[in-house]
């Protein structure tokens, strides 16, 4: 038996709806307050992969660094040499990732690539399957765990 929410968690319920354009989420957290996790992980998995390439000139860093902090916990930076690969895998949350520097390709499970240069953005769905292949120059990334909306 789950609790009724509480009044705050209700208007919180509500404002998420109003404010979140991605009711697939709403739809999981509601599902995630009523402990229905089996559920909540598949509306999440089907989440839509963002991939948003960097136009003009070239990336704010400073900015970057600090929009993925509004975005994401447990940010953090990281660097690989020409040609490193990653192996194919998934993560069990939503991965928010910039590229700032040289560039990657992510390869998705369904065969599509990726490529990351500087100042794109990645949202990478949970239970996402993907591999990477680190580009000529190496890459720089910083990467987090999106919040919830």
């Amino acid at each position: 038996m789950v609790d009724q929410p509480s009044v705050e968690d209700t208007i919180s319920i509500l404002r998420g709806l109003r404010e979140c354009r991605d009711p697939g989420r709403v739809v999981a957290d509601l599902l995630m307050r009523e402990d229905h996790t089996d559920a909540h992980g598949r509306i999440i998995a089907n989440m839509e992969l963002q991939h948003r390439r960097q136009v003009g000139g070239p990336p704010d860093l400073p900015a970057i660094d600090r929009q993925i902090r509004r975005e994401a916990r447990d940010v953090y930076s990281w660097s690989n040499g020409p040609g490193d690969r990653y192996g194919e895998h998934e993560h069990d949350y939503a991965k928010l990732l910039y590229c700032t520097g040289g560039s990657i390709d992510f390869v998705l499970g369904d065969g599509r690539t990726l490529s990351m240069r500087p100042g794109d953005r990645l949202i990478l769905p949970p239970r996402r399957r993907h591999s990477a292949v680190v580009g000529p120059e190496g890459c720089t990334c910083i990467e987090g765990k999106l919040l919830p909306p």
